[in-house]
């Protein structure tokens, strides 16, 4: 009895942080996309405060430790960013936080089970940032 306890334990937790896992990969290939389609006038060196995301990303990216060194701040929590970097163009992975941080550029944010991206065309510019035309369709002029 207890070995069909401890099986059921092990696959239960198997399910349930092997589909975590998953959500967190294809969470990292959306944005990793979605990198790939930004156009920066230098080399991108991305900074995120989601050490999950983190670890995913770095396996295609240059990403830094001090959001002081980076070109693009990808950020799930504004309590984690500190206020020296708050002048760096940051990605929101909050639709809410796209409204909060003036210098957040865009968004993708999950609302209703679908997946969102959306980029502010003003605050594109005032970044200096283009988008290739993947991405163009998901620009607006300005926040819903």
């Amino acid at each position: 009895m207890i070995k069909y306890i401890f099986i059921g334990l092990i696959f239960f937790n198997s399910l349930l942080f092997g589909s975590s896992n998953k959500a967190i990969s294809l969470e990292a290939k959306i944005i990793n996309s979605i990198i790939n389609n930004l156009i920066f006038d230098k080399d991108i060196l991305i900074y995120t405060d989601d050490n999950e995301l983190y670890f995913e990303l770095s396996k295609e990216n240059s990403l830094v430790d001090d959001c002081k060194e980076a070109t693009l701040i990808i950020l799930k929590d504004r309590s984690n960013l500190p206020k020296k970097c708050l002048n760096k163009a940051i990605f929101v992975l909050d639709y809410n936080l796209l409204e909060k941080i003036d210098s957040s550029f865009g968004a993708f944010f999950f609302k209703k089970g679908r997946a969102n991206i959306v980029f502010i065309k003003p605050r594109l510019e005032k970044n200096h940032i283009d988008l290739t035309s993947k991405l163009i369709p998901y620009m607006e002029d300005k926040i819903w």
